[in-house]
């Protein structure tokens, strides 16, 4: 039985050797799983919060647009629409 303090010297093909450590190496495993868990509890946070948006009458897809452009730097933003409004008024829109 392995009480998860195995040792290993691994070398790969630059000759840099690795000490691996079982019980590191789980320690590190868990932790990604973990996090995985917790981000598909939020997204499954998200989508109820989008569901009762929708419900009341507001558009699930434009909600997700505005959070995405509050996450950016305003002048990008400004810039970006400034641009899109010249192309558009270039392409008689």
């Amino acid at each position: 039985m392995n009480n998860g303090t195995t040792e290993t010297i691994l070398s790969d093909s630059s000759q840099e050797v690795y000490k691996v450590t079982a019980q590191e190496l789980r320690s590190f495993v868990e932790r990604v799983e973990t996090l995985d868990a917790e981000k598909a509890g939020i997204a499954d946070s998200t989508k109820e919060v989008l569901q009762e948006a929708k419900s009341r009458g507001y558009e699930a897809k434009i909600i997700r647009k505005i959070v995405a452009i509050r996450k950016r730097n305003r002048d990008d933003v400004d810039n970006e629409n400034a641009v899109t409004e010249m192309y558009m008024s270039a392409l008689g829109m």
